[in-house]
């Protein structure tokens, strides 16, 4: 007499359905996530005309951040208008700002601003920085009488636009020279702090 297979290969194969089954349950939050995070990642992608990008966050803690330079070691260097200079460094604001930095006037949109690095950096250590160079008092004086005189109705200049150079080692700013200076005898205009004064800049190097 021969014996009926079937109802156990019927057995076998709900076992392996309920198995397949529990597998996929198990493993769907899985693929949920990764499809979530997926289209996250698309989200964050802004498209544009001719190039699409995505916004990462470099540092957090800065304060009116103005400018940025890389250096060849992968560090960054940041201006924040008021006057300080700081380091990123492997992703993280280092605590400290650099010191050696120049005093500035930080009034309007005036402050410290750019920061650029030498082509020659690895060898020289050379980095620029511009900033609103503050007036010295008989300095000011004289200019804000002789701005009274010719423009009575304007507001009067209270530092000017200076460019400067210096070594940038140990994470320490030390001045080498001043290389540019605007006159602001001559004008104003939107690279000077001096807000309102009339007429064409005119600047002076060294």
């Amino acid at each position: 007499m021969k014996r009926s297979r079937r109802p156990a290969a019927r057995g076998r194969n709900g076992a392996l359905l309920a198995l397949a089954a529990g597998l996929f349950v198990g493993l769907a939050p899985a693929i949920s996530v990764d499809r979530a995070s997926s289209a996250a990642a698309q989200d964050d992608v802004v498209r544009s005309t001719y190039h699409d990008y995505r916004v990462v966050t470099v540092a957090d803690g800065l304060i009116n951040p103005w400018s940025m330079a890389f250096l060849p070691g992968g560090d960054l260097l940041v201006t924040e208008r008021p006057g300080r200079l700081r380091i990123v460094r492997n992703g993280t604001l280092l605590p400290d700002p650099v010191p050696g930095v120049p005093e500035v006037l930080a009034v309007d949109q005036g402050g410290l601003m750019e920061v650029a690095v030498h082509p020659n950096f690895a060898s020289n250590r050379i980095i620029y920085l511009s900033y609103s160079k503050p007036l010295g008092r008989v300095r000011l004086f004289f200019l804000r009488m002789e701005a009274l005189l010719a423009y009575p109705d304007r507001r009067r200049p209270h530092a000017t636009t200076a460019v400067v150079r210096g070594i940038f080692e140990n994470d320490r700013f030390t001045l080498v020279d001043e290389v540019f200076e605007m006159d602001p005898s001559g004008g104003g205009g939107r690279d000077s702090t001096a807000v309102g004064w009339p007429s064409t800049p005119t600047a002076t190097c060294s």
